[in-house]
């Protein structure tokens, strides 16, 4: 800590006249960073609204019929995908 203070010290003469200049980027530099950070989210969040996960295959056909209860009848195969 005793360094980065010496290092401050010697670069404050420096600095002064680009106070502003010094200052406005680092302001902007951390909402640039935030607004990156919130389209990230976003972006993540637009797409699982608009192309929610499919299903898996095995939710909705039945492989083989053995695998059901004796009494209970077999799933039907959905009609829209490829045996």
């Amino acid at each position: 800590m005793q360094e980065l203070r010496k290092i401050w010290a010697f670069g404050i003469p420096y600095l002064k006249p680009y106070r502003f200049r010094f200052v406005l980027g680092i302001v902007l530099s951390m909402f640039f960073g935030l607004s990156n950070g919130l389209f990230v989210l976003s972006v993540n969040a637009l797409f699982n609204r608009l192309a929610p996960p499919c299903r898996c295959l095995g939710d909705s056909v039945q492989i083989s019929d053995h695998h059901h209860h004796p009494k209970q009848r077999p799933l039907r195969r959905n009609r829209f995908l490829k045996d």
